[in-house]
């Protein structure tokens, strides 16, 4: 067995062995994260929290797909759903100027997107 070949048996993975987590178990747990931050919202975001809540169940029936523009709208959700959670934590300091909202519009316009690709 030649040096290239012992490497390969040592560090290389075939590729059913490979266990990556998938864009659509990255916003799942994302969304729950959410939903558990939402919680500590004050009750003037019953609406905002509401939805977050609605958004998670329809995550959930997001399945995996191999289209390009699926991983797109995946990683844009990714990253809507970082900014949501971003003007969370702005509430929670006392500092809402309506992003809560705002961010949640587009990360809804997003999860639209994607399900629509099902």
């Amino acid at each position: 067995m030649g040096v290239l070949e012992t490497i390969k048996g040592v560090f290389g993975r075939k590729d059913e062995e490979l266990t990556t987590v998938s864009l659509c178990q990255q916003i799942n747990s994302s969304m729950e994260l959410l939903l558990q931050k939402s919680g500590n919202l004050n009750d003037s975001f019953g609406e905002e929290k509401a939805e977050i809540a609605k958004l998670k169940e329809e995550v959930e029936k997001l399945g995996p797909s191999k289209e390009i523009l699926a991983a797109k709208l995946e990683q844009d959700i990714l990253g809507r759903l970082t900014t949501v959670s971003f003007a969370c934590d702005k509430a929670l300091m006392g500092k809402d100027d309506g992003e809560v909202k705002k961010s949640l519009y587009h990360l809804k316009t997003g999860i639209q997107q994607r399900l629509q690709l099902q």
